[in-house]
C-alpha cells in the first residue's frame, strides 16, 4: 500500500478487525472492519493525495479480499468531503450482494440531484461530483440504498450486530422542514426563470447581478468553499440556487454502535455536542437513545476528529469504559487544524490507550526548521518536490470469543500512540 512502508497481514477468519485511515496531509477519514469469515465493512472514504488511489480499496486490495464478494455494507456517515473522496470508486468495484447505508436525512441527495439534471452544472465541487458519481454507480450496479436513523438496525452478520445512534428522530424532522423550504424555494425559482425568459434582454442583465449571493448560497448549501468559478450562462444559472438555505451536515451523520459477544465497539463519525443541544441532537440524544442501554464500550473513534464540540463528558463517563482503546483522525486544511492539544489531554485523562492518524500538526518547532530548510532550497535549486505525509493507519484485531476486551493495537504510516511526552 503507497505510503505504508511495513506489509500488512490480513486478519484470521475469527478475528474482529476496526482500522481507522487518517488521510494524507491531515486529511481525510476511513474505517474498515471485518466482520468475520472474511467479510468486510466500509465506513467512509479517503485517497491518497500523493496517488490519488482509494485509501479503503488499496488497503483491501493489499489483504488480497475480493471485494466484489466480501464488502457487504458500505456506509456513508455524512457528506463531508474528507469523508466522501473515492467512494464512488469503491461502489464501482462491488455487486448487487453490497447495501449502502447512508443516514435517512441525507434524502436531500435527490433533491441537488434534480437539480444538478435540471441544469447544466459547470461547477468544480467535489462534494457534488462526488455525490452525483455515487448515486450513478448505486443505479448502475443494482446495490440497495438503506436510509438508516437512530435505533435502526444497520446489520446484523456473522453474530455481528450495528445500530445506527444517529441522527435523532428530531434532527430527521427538522432537516425535512429545511428541505420542504428549499424545494419551495427552488420550484418558485423555476417560475421565475420561465417569466424572465419571456422578457426583454435587459431585465435578464439585472438578473445577472445576483451571481454573487447565488454564488455564495451555492457554497453554504453543499458546505463548502467553492474555489474554482462557477460558469454562469444566464439568468437561469443564477436563479436556481437563490435564497437556498445551508443544511448542517454533521448534525445529521451517523454514529454507529456495533457488538459481538458482549463487547461493543461506538464509532463516533462527526457527531458533535453543542451547547445548544437540549438532549434531543448530538451526543446526548444518543445517551437516550434504546441502543445504548446497558453499553459499556471497550473501543471508541472519537468523534469530529477530536474538536471540542465533539466531546461529550457525560457520555465519554456513562458509556465508555476507562482505559478503552481510543482512536482519532487528525484533520487539517488551510491554517485550521483539530484536534487542539488541550482536547487531546481531556480525553487522555479519560483512557491512556490512546491512538491518532498524525500528530504532524503538533510540531510546530518542526514546522520552523523546515520552513528554514525550504527557502534554502529555493535558492540553491531549480525546483521542490514536496513530499507529503505517508497515511496514517491504525488497526485493533480482537477474537470473536475472546472473553475479556483484550484488543490488539498496532499503528503504522504516520500513525502514533499519544503518550504524555505530547503535553510537555
Amino acid at each position: 500500500m503507497d505510503g505504508i512502508k511495513e506489509r500488512l497481514e490480513p486478519p484470521a477468519i475469527d478475528e474482529i478487525e476496526v482500522t481507522l485511515i487518517g488521510g494524507t496531509a491531515g486529511y481525510g477519514e476511513s474505517i474498515l472492519m471485518h466482520i468475520g469469515n472474511g467479510d468486510w465493512i466500509i465506513i467512509d472514504s479517503c485517497v491518497n493525495v500523493k496517488n490519488g488511489e482509494c485509501a479503503p480499496l488499496a488497503y483491501l486490495k493489499d489483504l488480497a479480499v475480493d471485494i466484489s464478494q466480501h464488502v457487504l455494507f458500505v456506509l456513508c456517515t455524512h457528506w463531508h468531503d474528507d469523508h466522501i473522496k473515492g467512494l464512488s470508486s469503491i461502489l464501482e468495484q462491488c455487486s448487487p450482494r453490497t447495501v449502502f447505508a447512508l443516514s435517512c436525512s441525507d434524502d436531500r441527495r435527490k433533491w441537488v440531484y434534480e437539480m444538478l439534471n435540471d441544469y447544466d452544472y459547470h461547477g468544480k465541487s467535489t462534494v457534488l461530483n462526488e455525490l452525483t458519481s455515487t448515486i450513478a454507480k448505486a443505479n448502475e450496479k443494482r446495490i440497495r440504498v438503506l436510509p438508516v436513523k437512530q435505533d435502526s438496525l444497520v446489520f446484523n452478520v456473522n453474530g455481528v450486530t450495528a445500530y445506527a445512534l444517529s441522527p435523532s428522530d428530531e434532527v430527521v424532522k427538522k432537516f425535512e422542514e429545511e428541505v420542504a423550504t428549499a424545494q419551495a424555494k427552488y420550484h418558485k425559482a423555476l417560475t421565475q426563470v420561465l417569466k424572465l425568459k419571456q422578457l426583454d434582454a435587459e431585465t435578464i442583465q439585472e438578473a445577472e447581478a445576483l451571481e454573487e449571493e447565488t454564488i455564495i448560497n451555492f457554497a453554504e448549501l453543499i458546505d463548502e468553499q467553492i474555489e474554482e468559478e462557477i460558469v454562469v450562462q444566464d439568468a437561469t444559472e443564477l436563479l436556481k440556487y437563490k435564497d437556498t438555505k445551508k443544511i448542517e451536515q454533521n448534525d445529521r451523520c451517523v454514529a454507529l454502535l456495533v457488538s459481538f459477544n458482549n463487547h461493543h465497539i461506538v464509532l463516533g463519525a462527526d457527531l458533535e455536542n453543542k451547547s445548544s443541544d437540549v438532549g434531543n441532537t448530538g451526543w446526548m440524544s444518543v445517551a437516550k437513545c434504546s441502543s445504548m442501554q446497558g453499553v459499556s464500550s471497550s473501543l471508541f473513534k472519537i468523534p469530529h476528529h477530536g474538536s471540542e464540540t465533539g466531546y461529550c463528558d457525560f457520555f465519554l463517563k456513562s458509556f465508555i469504559k476507562n482505559d478503552a482503546t481510543m482512536k482519532l483522525t487528525a484533520w487539517s486544511k488551510g491554517d485550521k487544524q483539530i484536534p487542539e492539544q488541550n482536547m487531546l489531554g481531556m480525553y487522555y485523562a479519560h483512557s491512556q490507550q490512546m491512538y491518532i492518524t498524525t500528530t504532524a500538526l503538533f510540531k510546530k518547532d518542526n514546522r520552523e526548521e523546515n520552513k528554514s530548510i525550504k527557502k534554502e532550497m529555493e535558492r540553491t535549486t531549480e525546483a521542490i518536490y514536496e513530499l507529503r505525509p505517508q497515511l496514517g493507519i491504525i488497526r485493533s484485531r480482537m477474537k470473536v470469543n475472546s472473553p475479556s476486551d483484550n484488543w490488539q493495537t498496532d499503528y503504522f504510516g504516520s500513525a502514533e500512540k499519544i503518550t504524555q511526552k505530547l503535553f510537555e
